[in-house]
This record gives C-alpha cells, structure tokens and sequence, in this order.
C-alpha cells in the first residue's frame, strides 16, 4: 500500500483522496470540501500520510472502514487562523507584543523610506513574459540563500515541476505571486496555493542584499494584510516551524499519518499492518534522532564537494563627520547599477538601513588610490568602507 502524502497534493494540485468524503477545520468544524455524488469507487486500504492536524476529515462508507491514526514526529507547521479578527492591525495588536510591534513598523517604515518600494499581488492574471521573470528571480535569491547557508533548497530540487505548473494555476485564481519590488526590481517574492479561502505560502525568497530590512517579515504582513482583503480563513505558512513562523502564528500544527482499512478483510489488515510497522519504525529512528544524524553528514559531504559558495563579505566601516573638498575631487563617483560594484549593495543597504537614509540622497564614492575603499555621503550620515575581500 503506497503511502499518499495528503498535504502536497492537497494545496499544490487539489487532490484530495478518494476515500475522504468531507473534509472541514478542525476548530470551528467549517466544512471546505465535500465528496460529489459522481465517484465513489473505493479501494480496499488507503495510507495518508502528512495530513494537518488543523483539518479534520470523514471517512466514505465508515460502516466498511476503520482508520488508525499515528502522529509524525518532529514535523510541524505554523499557521495564522483569521477568524476572530476583522483587520491585520487588530491581530498585530492582538498577538504581537509592543516590543516586536515596534521592530515590525521600524522594519516597513525603514524600507519605504529608504527606496522607492511598491507591493504587488498577482492572481488571475498574469503574463508569460512577467511570470517567467519573476520566477527566474525567484530561483535565484533562493539559490543565492541557500548556497551561502550551505544547505539545499527543497523547492529546488523540484523548482521543474514547479515552474511547470504555476503559471496555469495562478491564471485560474488557484496561485498567486506577492512581489516586493524597489523601483521595478523585485526584493520578495512569495509563491502561494490556494485552496477555499486557505492561502498556502509555499515557496520564497528574498534578495540577500536587502536582508537587514526583515523581508520575511514584511512579506507575510503583505500576504496577511490580502487575506484579510479578501475574507480568508487561514494563512498556513506551511511546515518548517522556524522561529519567524513561530512569531506569527496562532497556530502550530502537527502532521498525522491515517490508515483506513477495509473491517474483516484480511488482505486488508495485513497492508494495514505493514503499514503500521513502517510507521512506527521511522518514528522509532526519529526518537533516536537517526534522522538528525544523516542530515548532518549529509552536510558534511556536501561541504566537501562543494564547488561554488557565496563567501560573506569582510568590511569595516566608520562613520565620519566631514570631508574637505579636496578630497572629496579626487574621488571618483560610482553607480550601483555597475557590475564591478554589485558587491557594494549589500553594505550600502546597510547603512541606509542603520543611519535612516534614503537611497536617491546618498553618493557613493571610490577611493582612486585604494580600490578597496569606499565613501558614502548622505544628507545626516558619511561612512568610509574599507573591504578586506572582495567578490
């Protein structure tokens, strides 16, 4: 009996087992999804497997059926349920503590007042030309994340599959790209499935560059704040319960595996069985944290072979006061947009981001002697850069 993983197949294809007939909340009971009349062919034994404990389901013809249902260790998700709450400044002020309230706005408020920033969602429509764009940015900030973390991205390895379908599935409202853009480059970018007013955050990423100005956490306000919109019922922002997802959610959930198998048949039973020592024997594995152990030197060995990693940039900076103007003529005035000085945007988002000024009001300057180093003069704020490495 092969094991059906419920939770991809359900927001990603809308695929929902056969012998599931109802399908609803677990809090509030709400029914999202009911069995037609038209298909009730049922097999013998079926085993799902990674169904969220925040839904509930009925069994089709439970007078036939007896399910088995055995927790998964070690895999959790977060998710904000809405009801309750009539706007996402209520929620914040609901859920959040002053103290990250004040972080929050400090974050949104810094990024807007820095750049020209501009937010857009994209559901039921969208061009091929927009879509391949914005997925191959996509692709590459969460490439450049990972490589500098060391660690392989999950929607990479299937980022084909992904690409394939999304383009159709966001043009027929069951999709969505929410995109961050500074001026028309877009920083965040969050790939979503939808699913009777549940919004699945699947797939995102941010520009590495940007990362002062908590782009993770302005992106789900972003997602939320449409939810809200739009009268959803649950941001599920997916398994993985990482502390940012902790931060936001009102609800951790776990994942249950579900055996459903034919009453006083033995064939039945016996894939029951099977199934049920699988099961058992993996959470046992995970009890000794076997599971951990190979992920590290999984890690191990890809640190060894490792061909290509983002090496963190080494710089120092100092803030000064004020510059003669005979040296500020024999420095040479330099542009971002330049590929020779892409290295420069991380620690020029920085300063903007640290000493609160805005991109258009500051020069940037290089040094004509010593390559390595570099000005920045703003309206209230001046700093020399001074690299160590350079990319």
């Amino acid at each position: 009996m092969r094991r059906n993983i419920f939770y991809f197949k359900f927001y990603e294809e809308h695929i929902i087992p056969n012998c599931i007939e109802v399908l609803s909340f677990a809090l509030s009971n709400k029914v999202i999804y009911k069995k037609s009349d038209g298909n009730t062919s049922m097999s013998t034994a079926y085993h799902i497997g990674l169904f969220p404990t925040y839904l509930n389901f009925e069994v089709i013809h439970p007078e036939k059926f007896k399910r088995v249902k055995v927790k998964d260790k070690r895999i959790d998700g977060c998710a904000i349920a809405l009801e309750g709450f009539d706007c996402i400044e209520n929620y914040i002020k609901s859920h959040f503590r002053s103290r990250y309230k004040t972080s929050l706005n400090r974050s949104i408020k810094r990024l807007e007042n820095s750049f020209r920033i501009r937010h857009k969602f994209f559901f039921g429509d969208i061009s091929k030309d927009e879509y391949n764009s914005l997925m191959t940015s996509l692709k590459l900030m969460i490439s450049n994340r990972f490589t500098l973390k060391n660690e392989t991205s999950f929607a990479i390895l299937k980022w084909d599959s992904i690409y394939q379908r999304a383009y159709d599935l966001i043009n027929n409202e069951k999709a969505s790209l929410s995109v961050i853009y500074h001026n028309e480059e877009p920083i965040d970018i969050s790939l979503s499935y939808h699913f009777n007013k549940i919004l699945f955050s699947a797939v995102s990423s941010y520009d590495i560059n940007y990362s002062k100005f908590g782009l993770g956490q302005i992106s789900i306000y972003k997602e939320l704040e449409w939810c809200f919109a739009n009268k959803y019922a649950v941001l599920d922002l997916t398994h993985g319960n990482l502390q940012y997802k902790k931060i936001w959610c009102n609800i951790i959930y776990g994942f249950e595996d579900h055996i459903i198998y034919q009453k006083n048949s033995f064939p039945s039973t016996l894939l029951f069985l099977i199934s049920l020592g699988k099961i058992h024997f993996i959470n046992l594995l995970k009890h000794f944290n076997i599971d951990i152990l190979v992920q590290k030197i999984k890690k191990v060995f890809k640190k060894r072979n490792e061909d290509c990693k983002i090496e963190p940039l080494n710089y120092n900076v100092e803030l000064f006061q004020s510059m003669d103007m005979d040296k500020k003529n024999k420095l040479i005035e330099i542009s971002l947009k330049q590929e020779d000085y892409k290295h420069l945007k991380k620690p020029f988002y920085d300063f903007l981001y640290s000493y609160q000024e805005v991109m258009e009001d500051v020069k940037i300057y290089q040094d004509n002697i010593d390559f390595l180093k570099f000005y920045f003069l703003g309206k209230n704020n001046k700093a020399e850069i001074i690299f160590t490495n350079k990319q």
